[in-house]
């Protein structure tokens, strides 16, 4: 499987752990799509919408649990998300 390492401009603590740079799979199936779809459902995020789709598609690419995924700066998750953009 392909990936890239993304270094975060803005490393922060999530759970006793640093995390300053994240494994951004570069290439996902069509199963992470639904996978993505499934836990917006069981979380109650309205699907409808492109930022909870993309939110959804990152944590997969990543595999960052949405909670740490959210304590992200929002520059780093940025960055993210438009490389997430390639599997819209």
């Amino acid at each position: 499987m392909a990936t890239e390492t993304i270094a975060l401009k803005h490393p922060y603590e999530f759970e006793g752990k640093t995390i300053d740079k994240v494994v951004f799979k570069t290439r996902l199936k069509a199963k992470d799509i639904l996978a993505s779809e499934a836990e917006m459902s069981a979380r109650g995020a309205d699907g409808s919408g492109a930022l909870s789709q993309t939110f959804y598609l990152v944590c997969r690419a990543t595999g960052l649990t949405p909670e740490a995924l959210e304590e992200m700066d929002l520059v780093d998750y940025l960055t993210l998300a438009e490389k997430s953009k390639s599997f819209l």
